[in-house]
């Protein structure tokens, strides 16, 4: 699934809970843990005293989601170019956080072998 069960939205910053492997957007599962201590999904518990150390970036997931849809990719870079343009204080910590990468150079390349199988799940 590419999808964060919170925000029902592709993965924007794809983070994972290491104890139970569900995986959130970062600022979705963030805010969740402020008043909660256990995975949204599975309710498997986590630290009570620092929720966030069982939280890990998912490069991989995240990676997936611009191959699939290459348009999330351009959209949070111009938001985060944005961010960064009317936030002069703030400096980011690299090209992607501040939105200057190009999708071509990054997650999608004409001549990449990508196989995909669509299943239509009736719920």
């Amino acid at each position: 699934m590419i999808t964060c069960a919170i925000c029902s939205g592709y993965f924007i910053d794809a983070t994972t809970i290491v104890e139970c492997l569900d995986t959130f957007c970062k600022s979705c599962i963030v805010n969740y843990l402020e008043t909660s201590k256990s995975c949204p999904i599975c309710d498997v518990p986590l630290s009570k005293i620092k929720p966030h150390q069982s939280l890990r970036q998912d490069k991989l997931k995240q990676s997936l989601v611009y191959k699939l849809v290459p348009q999330i990719f351009i959209d949070e870079m111009n938001r985060r170019r944005q961010f960064y343009n009317e936030h002069n204080d703030q400096q980011p910590v690299s090209k992607e956080d501040g939105g200057q990468v190009s999708v071509h150079s990054c997650y999608f390349r004409p001549n990449d072998k990508i196989s995909m199988s669509i299943e239509y799940l009736d719920e």
